[in-house]
């Protein structure tokens, strides 16, 4: 039996590239490393009258009109959590030679069938319709605009918005958190420069574990801020889903490669993903965005002002500036400008939206 161990689609696929799924004729492989399930799936696709399936060598080869069509047959086989994982397709174009070219595309059922599932994610991806929400971040000393925090959506084809969790919870289904983090910090780069944003700081999300090299992951998005104009020391790069990070040298290396190229650099969630201090120390941003778990009643909550105390000491000793996050009253925001707190961001100030605001609520109003 023909198996293709471990020649998954490339990262670098991943993150420049989506399938090409379409509403067209179509043609793909299937193969399955157990001899019994590609029996199974045999069985099951030579039921449906508007597929053709073949054996070649040890593997089928499926044709049919559409391929979303293709993927309900699929789901209504109903194959098991596992299952959907052994079984590969390599989705190609009907006049397409088989070549080992087409390993870069192997995914496995389970993938394609998220696709299928969060189509209206993945149409948003095709179609390039993500879109940046800006959320001002604010100097609390004067109520000052300090920078923005560019945040994600999406546009489907009726108009209503994608919210950030529904496009990252399709992207890690779908196996395109590479390409969907890419997309998203090029999406920012290029809505920061539409809105003339290059003299404020302006922080973009990433997802480090979509990083495996940072010469190479990273090229596409500074080469983009460069050639848009912006000054280096006016990007942020802000970590985020801090919590899920295990691998702390990988991430000082991208942190550091940032720093090199002469941007600035961020953590988020500290207080709640980022509490060791000797991780702090360690990765040593410009910026910590303190949870806004920590924020929250904190005026009232002297626990939380004992732990928010010690990072404000921390940062002081790193020569990091303090941003709070989720500020939403007026006793929240007192406390922290009694404490020292440089910056802060949340819904006191102003909630995330398509432009960009150019002063906020004032404290006193």
């Amino acid at each position: 039996m023909l198996i293709f161990t471990g020649m998954n689609e490339s990262i670098c696929n991943k993150c420049q590239s989506l399938p090409k799924i379409e509403e067209k004729p179509f043609k793909a492989i299937l193969f399955a490393e157990a001899d019994m399930m590609q029996l199974k799936i045999q069985n099951i696709l030579r039921t449906v009258s508007t597929l053709h399936v073949y054996e070649e060598e040890n593997f089928l080869i499926v044709e049919g009109s559409s391929f979303y069509s293709f993927l309900r047959e699929l789901d209504n086989a109903h194959f098991a959590q596992n299952e959907q994982e052994d079984i590969q397709i390599v989705l190609m174009d009907t006049a397409e030679p088989i070549s080992l070219g087409i390993l870069k595309r192997v995914k496995s059922i389970k993938n394609y069938l998220n696709i299928s599932r969060y189509q209206d994610v993945f149409e948003i991806l095709k179609k390039g319709n993500l879109i940046t929400y800006f959320q001002p971040i604010v100097r609390l000393a004067d109520n000052t605009i300090f920078g923005y925090e560019c945040l994600l959506r999406g546009r489907s084809t009726d108009g209503s918005m994608i919210p950030p969790y529904r496009i990252l919870e399709a992207a890690n289904s779908m196996d395109l958190m590479f390409y969907v983090d890419r997309a998203a910090r090029e999406t920012a780069v290029r809505s920061a420069s539409q809105y003339h944003l290059d003299n404020r700081k302006v922080f973009i999300n990433f997802i480090p574990t979509t990083i495996y090299d940072p010469a190479y992951c990273l090229r596409t998005t500074l080469e983009l801020s460069r050639e848009l104009g912006f000054n280096s020391r006016n990007l942020v790069f802000e970590v985020v889903e801090s919590y899920k990070v295990t691998d702390l040298d990988h991430l000082k290396k991208i942190l550091d490669y940032y720093r090199d190229q002469g941007f600035k650099t961020a953590l988020d969630d500290v207080g709640s993903g980022f509490s060791n201090l000797n991780t702090l120390i360690r990765l040593h941003p410009d910026y910590l965005k303190v949870d806004m778990d920590l924020i929250r009643n904190i005026d009232t909550d002297l626990k939380k002002q004992s732990v928010f105390k010690a990072l404000l000491n921390v940062g002081k000793e790193m020569g990091t500036t303090i941003l709070a996050e989720g500020i939403e009253t007026k006793g929240e925001l007192e406390y922290l400008q009694s404490s020292g707190t440089e910056l802060g961001q949340g819904y006191f100030f102003a909630r995330p939206a398509p432009e960009p605001v150019f002063s906020v609520r004032d404290p006193a109003g």
